[in-house]
Parts: C-alpha cells; structure tokens; sequence
C-alpha cells in the first residue's frame, strides 16, 4: 500500500549516512526494489516541501494521519487506509484527461480525509466539490479547512465535507468525476464501484473515474462499464518523477 511505501522510503536517507543506509538497502532489498524507495524519497520530499507551501498559502492543515490515531466506529474501519494528501502537482497530471468543460459537473472524493483533494478540486470550476470521510475527527479537520482557505483561489464555492461510509453513500444522479487516493481495501472498492454501475443504469450520463495510486483497479478492469481513457506517451518520464501512478476510467454502454 502507499503508506507502507511512504514510511520506508522517507526513513532511506539519514543525514551523512545516506550512502551507508543505500548500500544496506541494496543488500536488503535488491537493486531494483531500492531504486523504487530512493525514488519516492525524493518524491516524498519535494511533495512535503509543496504540501507545506499549499498549507501555509491557503491557511490550512492537510498533513498525513494514520487510521490508528483516529475513533472510528465504521465496521468497514479494518479495510481503510492511512490518508495522504493529494498533491496539487499529481492533480494537475490527471486533469487533462478530464473534460475541458467542468461547470456541470460534480467532483466527489472517495475517502477525503482533511479534505486535500477537495481544496485543490475547488481551484477549478466544478458545479459542487464533495468530500465523502467515515471519520469524524477527519471531517471536522476537513471543514475547517474548508472555512480556513483562502477563498480568493476558488472557482467552486460549493464545497463540503461529509461524514459517511463509502459503502452507504448515494450516488448523486448528474455528471460526476469520481475520485479515489488508494481509500480502502478490495471489498470495499467492490461495494462502492457496485453502487456507481447501479447509479449508471438508472440514468446514464457522463462519470469519470479518477484512481490515484490504483491498489485494486481490478475491481474496474474487470467490468466492461470502465473504459480507461490512454495517457499520453510522455506520461512515464512524469511518472518517474512522481511515482505515485494514477488511472482514469470514463463511464460507458451496458454491460453484455
């Protein structure tokens, strides 16, 4: 999972010792596999250095928490996953593969802790932003956040956070774009992807699917409602640099 990968390739370099914590890597790890960390250590810094300076210039608090340090009374609390916060530079990767025109569309997040995603979703022209949290310390930080950001940056004032399980939400009946950051396990995936194909039938329309760091897309793949939208060729070289992956998925016919 992302946050397993986050803990041990922050932990990778060590002041003067780097070199020595590398090597021990390698023999550890394997060439390859220690490669993988050493990237997303550097990733894991340049992004802290960007969370930062998004907190500090919309007046927030959007930083990592861990499901442990929470109370959390959902039965589906053993399948979720620490929150990480989106970064405004893998949501500008994703964006492009989204319809030019937003204004009718709404944008929800799967899983929205402290409410990153949603913050950086209203600096575009969305018809509402919503944050959907089984936590309800999470939402509180969230809508503090919410009343805490600078309002000039918005482009969608229409944004909230709610308590919910995943699991329970209802679908809104309009244009969405869906998004996930790695929220929750398999059997949860298969419950609320089992509500968007419901939702679907009942009034098709355009919905697009937005999964960060893609843990159970076989969930989607394996549905012949998703159709994954290509990314362009140029997309690996980015992914280097930022190796957390995403996917987008647009809505599409009946299934046979």
């Amino acid at each position: 999972m992302v946050a397993d990968i986050e803990k041990t390739s922050t932990n990778l370099f060590k002041g003067w010792s780097d070199i020595k914590n590398v090597a021990r890597a390698i023999r550890n790890n394997g060439l390859l596999e220690t490669s993988i960390l050493i990237r997303h250590s550097l990733a894991n810094r340049l992004q802290y250095y960007l969370d930062r300076n998004f907190d500090k210039k919309n007046n927030v608090d959007t930083d990592y928490v861990a499901l442990n340090d929470l109370d959390i009374s959902s039965e589906n609390v053993e399948y979720g996953i620490d929150y990480i916060p989106t970064s405004a530079f893998s949501f500008k990767r994703f964006i492009e593969y989204l319809p030019r025109d937003l204004r009718d569309f709404t944008f929800v997040d799967f899983g929205s802790g402290k409410g990153k995603a949603i913050l950086i979703a209203s600096h575009y022209p969305f018809k509402n932003v919503i944050g959907i949290e089984f936590s309800e310390d999470m939402v509180r930080m969230a809508n503090k956040n919410i009343q805490n950001q600078n309002a000039e940056y918005r482009k969608c004032q229409s944004i909230s956070s709610k308590m919910i399980d995943a699991t329970k939400y209802k679908i809104p009946d309009e244009k969405l774009i869906l998004y996930f950051f790695d929220p929750f396990q398999s059997n949860v995936m298969e419950v609320v992807v089992g509500n968007i194909i419901e939702s679907y039938k009942l009034n098709p329309r355009p919905i697009y699917i937005v999964y960060h760091e893609p843990a159970e897309r076989k969930v989607f793949d394996s549905s012949s409602f998703f159709e994954e939208i290509k990314q362009n060729r140029y997309q690996f070289l980015i992914n280097f640099l930022c190796p957390y992956q995403f996917v987008v998925y647009r809505m599409t016919g009946l299934e046979n």
